[in-house]
């Protein structure tokens, strides 16, 4: 199996990340369009938010859509836990804050 890591794309800022380059002149779409002309079908970015980093997957094909929602929805299905999820999803009983599995 080649596990490689997707490219990010530049222009990230310290604090920030690719936030400003998204909320800037152009429609979301559209920015994320124009990285995706530059990068490639799939690359990452990177979302601060209150000192919190957030690596983000854009998949800008269908095909490669199709891969990762038929070949790899386990993985993709499966989120993350936490104690807060934990205890406002009643121990993962709400179906939005379940992971992957009998719900």
């Amino acid at each position: 199996m080649n596990c490689k890591s997707a490219p990010e794309s530049y222009g990230a800022r310290p604090i920030e990340g690719h936030l400003p380059m998204l909320i800037g002149p152009q429609i979301l779409h559209m920015a994320k369009g124009a990285l995706a002309d530059e990068y490639g079908a799939v690359f990452t970015i990177r979302l601060e938010v209150m000192e919190y980093i957030y690596k983000t997957l854009v998949v800008s094909s269908w095909e490669v859509a199709k891969e990762c929602f038929s070949i790899n929805g386990k993985v993709l299905a499966t989120k993350p836990s936490s104690v807060t999820v934990r205890v406002m999803g009643y121990s993962y009983d709400v179906f939005a804050f379940a992971p992957y599995g009998s719900y």
